[in-house]
C-alpha cells in the first residue's frame, strides 16, 4: 500500500554545471503530471514524463528542474517576436471586440512563457546533460517512493486499526438483533391479539402476520454483506498495486448497508451502535482517498 503524498530531491553537481530536482505529489483521483523545466531540458520533456509515468499511477505531481551552469560557455539567447507579436495582435483584437483600451507593455511582454529562446550551439540537448537529469529525477523520485511507501504502511495500520473497531460494533449489533427479533415478533403478535380479541380470528394467521411484521425489520442480510465486504476489505490490504479505487467502492457499500440497518431497525441500541460503524466508514473514506 502506497499513499499518494510524498516528497523527494536529488542533486547532480560537478565543475560546470548543477541540476537541482524536486518531486511532490498529493493524492488525486487521476495521474496529474506538471512540469516545471529550464529551456534546455524542454526537448526530454516527454522521456521525464514517462519515467514518472512508469513509477507513479495516482496522485497530483509536480515535477521541477532548476539548472545553474558555472561554464563560461557562450548561449545565445533568441527574442521569439512571432510569439511577441501574436500577443500584441490578439489584445488589439480584444480591444476592438470588447470596446477595452489596454496598452502592451514590457512587462506583460517578459510574463510570456518562452518569450526567449536559448541555444546551446548545436542546437540539441548534450548527451551528458540527458543524463545527468535523467539520473537526478530517477533519484529524486526513489526518494519519493519512499516516503509514500512509509506513509503507506502508517496508513494500513490505521485501516487495521479502524476494521477491528467495526467489527467489534457488528458484533455487538449481531447479538442485539436476536433479541430485537423475538420481541419483536411477541410484541406484534400480542398487539394483534389485543386489538381483534372480541374477533374469531385463526390463532396461524395472527402467527403469520406477527412473522410478517418482523421480517420486514429483519436486518440479517443486511449483516451478512457487510461481514463479506469486510473480508474484501481486509484481504484488499494485503494487495500490491493501486487499491485506493476499490477501497473507496467498498466503503461505499458497507455505507449503504449500515443506512439500510438503521433504517430496517427500531432498535435504540442498534441504531446508537449503527452511528458508530458510519463515523469509522466516514473516517476509512477520508484516508483511502490518499491511496494509490
Amino acid at each position: 500500500m502506497k499513499s499518494m503524498t510524498g516528497f523527494g530531491k536529488a542533486d547532480f553537481l560537478n565543475e560546470n554545471i548543477s541540476i537541482h530536482t524536486e518531486i511532490k505529489s498529493v493524492n488525486n483521483r487521476y495521474l496529474d503530471i506538471q512540469f516545471n523545466l529550464p529551456m534546455d531540458l524542454k526537448p526530454i520533456e516527454h522521456e521525464l514524463r514517462q519515467i514518472v509515468k512508469n513509477s507513479l499511477k495516482r496522485g497530483r505531481i509536480d515535477c521541477y528542474i532548476k539548472i545553474r551552469r558555472y561554464d563560461n560557455e557562450k548561449r545565445k539567447i533568441n527574442l521569439n517576436r512571432q510569439l511577441i507579436e501574436q500577443f500584441i495582435h490578439d489584445v488589439d483584437d480584444l480591444n476592438a471586440l470588447y470596446d477595452f483600451k489596454a496598452d502592451v507593455k514590457l512587462d506583460h511582454l517578459l510574463r510570456i512563457p518562452d518569450i526567449f529562446e536559448y541555444e546551446n550551439g548545436s542546437g540539441e540537448i548534450p548527451d551528458w546533460l540527458k543524463s545527468a537529469s535523467i539520473s537526478a529525477m530517477g533519484e529524486a523520485l526513489e526518494r519519493l517512493e519512499l516516503l509514500r511507501v512509509r506513509e503507506g504502511e502508517k496508513l494500513q495500520k490505521e485501516f487495521e486499526d479502524e476494521l477491528a473497531q467495526f467489527k467489534s460494533y457488528l458484533k455487538k449489533i449481531e447479538a442485539a438483533a436476536k433479541d430485537v427479533n423475538k420481541c419483536l415478533y411477541e410484541k406484534c403478535r400480542e398487539s394483534i391479539l389485543t386489538y381483534l380479541e372480541e374477533v374469531n380470528v385463526d390463532e396461524n394467521r395472527i402467527i403469520q402476520e406477527a412473522a410478517y411484521a418482523s421480517d420486514r425489520s429483519d436486518i440479517s442480510e443486511e449483516l451478512a454483506r457487510l461481514r463479506s465486504h469486510i473480508e474484501a476489505f481486509g484481504k484488499a490490504l494485503k494487495q500490491s498495486g493501486p487499491l485506493g479505487k476499490r477501497l473507496d467502492f467498498l466503503l461505499q457499500e458497507m455505507n449503504r448497508e449500515v443506512n439500510t440497518l438503521n433504517a430496517k431497525t427500531a432498535s435504540l441500541e442498534i441504531n446508537k451502535t449503527g452511528v458508530e460503524l458510519k463515523l469509522i466508514i466516514e473516517k476509512l473514506r477520508e484516508q483511502a482517498q490518499n491511496i494509490e
